[in-house]
């Protein structure tokens, strides 16, 4: 688990060589994804999902006929919780996404991310975006995977390091943020375990207001995730 997590925040985080394909990064990644995923300061809760592939390198083929979805976008699709319960009438919803490729070294990944972007509408279906933001996915890439910022013993010219990283801001927070709600409220009316804050002078008030700020973010979220 953790090393997925870490594999899912350096997929992020790491430096890229275009941002959009058509700005060159120049250090700006993590106030560029701040903008473009959290750009409402009630609607800041984000997902990371990531696929890796770390492997010896094998000649590569590229496919001229008809287009194919690249596995590792499929994969990660796949592994995209889609739906609130098993009813494929209650889709989760998304507002800003954000996709990052990285690695590919056997071929360009600028040519990766076209490919991938050919799958623009699967992409989309799968995220179901609000229809009031007109550009809720946005593209990065960089020719460099996540291990190649770090030592290794195997050299990067043998290396298929290839990833592909989604951070997505969308309304699947709030089957948590609610069942937590319902619980602290529920608790609370009971009195339970208050007496632990109080001896540290963390009256009712402290409680009450914490509660209004997240009656906040479920309602902000109820209401653009539409």
């Amino acid at each position: 688990v953790n090393s997925y997590i870490v594999k899912s925040i350096l997929g992020a985080f790491y430096p890229v060589e275009a941002i959009s394909l058509k700005s060159q990064s120049i250090g700006m990644e993590y106030l560029e994804m701040q903008r473009l995923l959290c750009s409402n300061p009630n609607l800041k809760i984000v997902e990371f999902y990531n696929v890796h592939k770390s492997e010896t390198k094998t000649s590569v083929a590229l496919d001229t006929g008809m287009h194919k979805t690249h596995p590792l976008l499929k994969q990660i699709l796949s592994t995209l919780p889609k739906y609130r319960s098993i009813s494929q009438y209650d889709h989760y919803t998304s507002i800003n996404s954000l996709l990052i490729v990285r690695g590919f070294n056997d071929f360009s990944s600028k040519y990766l991310i076209e490919e991938i972007m050919k799958d623009h509408e699967l992409i989309k279906k799968s995220l179901n975006p609000v229809k009031w933001n007109p550009y809720t996915i946005d593209y990065w890439h960089s020719k460099h995977g996540i291990n190649d910022f770090s030592s290794s013993h195997l050299s990067k010219s043998t290396i298929n390091n290839s990833s592909i990283t989604l951070v997505t801001n969308r309304n699947k927070c709030l089957d948590y943020l609610n069942d937590v709600f319902e619980k602290a409220i529920k608790k609370f009316n009971t009195r339970a375990y208050l007496h632990w804050y109080e001896k540290f002078n963390i009256n009712d008030g402290f409680f009450e207001e914490a509660f209004e700020n997240l009656r906040h973010i479920i309602s902000s979220y109820e209401e653009f995730a539409q």
